[in-house]
């Protein structure tokens, strides 16, 4: 998760959505923000499924220029054009960066996240990943699509115990709430339109244009073709983003019902300081033995010793920049003022056996090699 603007159209379409959005939900209950199959995700998914044709018709016309021809030197080499450019354009496979924990690894943290999502009604996950970000994220992977969380260790160490217990609810309500948006089909959608743009857009060549040289048409229609592709690229995201901004705000909720409204919003709070923690990493130098471990160790007591002026200007910005975790959520300051309606939610999952010592025994072993990468590399965070 990263507290900051993003340039960009992406950055205005999410505030002018974010905007009408939170009018529209900002005293919206549980049941209100049940996921429904509204007209703009089917509209979504006919976009999604006549893009995700494409790379089979551009290997289609390969395939058939090359076999029609009798494998003329000239078609077959416009046909294995078509057919490299359809495979460019097959979606990927999401992936994860790096192995993923299972129970026997990370028993502890597992039993937790089991229980949750067992008082929660989420399906249980597959798979746990640590990695070097302010973030944590839930999703599918690989072609089993396995069920894996993320959890950052930076987010950990930054966050006390019921603020993890937040973060945690949070990401296991997206199993439930069945946001179509966050499918395979419409994520693969925008890549392919995505790498379509890339592929239409002309290369400058700034040595050709000093010298006079202009475009010539063929770089114009490729450009022409770019923009009718991009516009349909910005029409999915706005498709797609507006029930994202809705599924976290139910996401919120449901994290509320379980753990509680403070822990929710305590939680929104504590990434609203990933200036300050930002500040730490690049204060630090060097990569002596257990440096690592001694920096993501310090991250919570340095936010915890922040003055009282230091954190109201950084939730100053917060709101002033309408800053928010990444590009499917709404800004956090919406987030907040929505949750200050719903004050009722207490929390109803008992978190009073939870052995956290022994959950950060298991974690233990990660704090130094992940605070050995962020002293080497502070953006990784």
């Amino acid at each position: 998760m990263s507290n900051q603007q993003f340039p960009g159209w992406r950055d205005r379409m999410r505030l002018r959505i974010a905007e009408r959005q939170f009018e529209r939900i900002v005293d919206a209950s549980i049941n209100d923000l049940r996921p429904r199959f509204e007209m703009s995700m089917v509209v979504a998914i006919l976009i999604s499924v006549a893009v995700l044709l494409t790379p089979l018709a551009v290997a289609g016309l390969g395939l058939f220029l090359i076999l029609w021809s009798g494998f003329t030197v000239f078609a077959t080499i416009i046909g294995t054009l078509l057919l490299g450019m359809a495979w460019v354009l097959l979606p990927a496979i999401d992936r994860l960066n790096g192995d993923a924990r299972q129970r026997d690894d990370v028993p502890s943290l597992f039993d937790l996240i089991d229980r949750l999502a067992d008082h929660m009604g989420a399906p249980r996950i597959d798979g746990i990943v640590v990695t070097p970000d302010l973030n944590a994220f839930v999703g599918k992977f690989g072609r089993r699509r396995m069920i894996i969380l993320g959890v950052g260790i930076p987010l950990w160490q930054a966050m006390d115990e019921r603020e993890r217990l937040s973060v945690l609810a949070h990401e296991l309500a997206h199993e439930i709430n069945g946001d179509p948006a966050r499918s395979f089909l419409i994520g693969s959608a925008e890549y392919t339109l995505e790498a379509w743009v890339d592929m239409l857009t002309p290369v400058r060549n700034p040595a050709f244009e000093d010298a006079g040289f202009g475009s010539g048409p063929a770089d114009q229609i490729m450009a022409a073709l770019a923009d009718i592709v991009s516009l349909a690229l910005r029409g999915l995201v706005r498709l797609r983003m507006r029930t994202s901004q809705r599924a976290e705000y139910y996401a919120d909720l449901l994290s509320a019902k379980a753990v509680g409204y403070e822990a929710a919003v305590a939680a929104e709070y504590r990434l609203v300081l990933r200036p300050a923690i930002e500040g730490l990493l690049r204060s630090k130098y060097g990569r002596a033995e257990g440096a690592g471990q001694k920096l993501t160790e310090e991250i919570r007591p340095h936010l915890d010793g922040l003055s009282s002026d230091v954190v109201e200007k950084l939730h100053a910005r917060m709101k002033t920049e309408r800053s928010s975790v990444d590009l499917t959520h709404p800004p956090t300051v919406y987030r907040l003022r929505f949750l200050e309606n719903h004050t009722g939610l207490a929390g109803d999952f008992d978190a009073s056996d939870i052995n956290w010592t022994e959950i950060d025994r298991e974690l233990e072993a990660f704090l130094e090699p992940i605070g050995q990468l962020l002293l080497e590399d502070p953006d990784l965070l």
